[in-house]
């Protein structure tokens, strides 16, 4: 599975998990909208759509993204550029 981080540079890099992650070759980093297969999956904690069964096959083909920020600072409008990229699901 790949699992790509857009990170947002929000969080203490030394209790940041998305730097851990990456750290030990479980994810990778990238920009805003470069190096990420158009259809992957979009953690969004605000999307009506909860992450299934269903979603393997692209989870497999494509990965999953997701954005590395402070949840207190976070919005919905920061998801809305990705609206035509991704497909947005929300964790169970």
């Amino acid at each position: 599975m790949k699992l790509y981080i857009v990170n947002l540079n929000d969080c203490d890099p030394r209790r940041c998990t998305a730097r851990k992650l990456k750290k030990f070759g479980l994810a990778k980093f990238i920009g805003r909208r470069k190096g990420i297969a158009k259809g992957a999956i979009l953690l969004n904690p605000f999307s009506d759509r909860v992450l299934s069964k269903e979603d393997r096959e692209i989870i497999e083909n494509r990965g999953i993204v997701a954005l590395d920020g402070s949840w207190k600072r976070i919005e919905e409008k920061d998801f809305l550029m990705y609206n035509r990229l991704f497909i947005f699901r929300a964790l169970p």
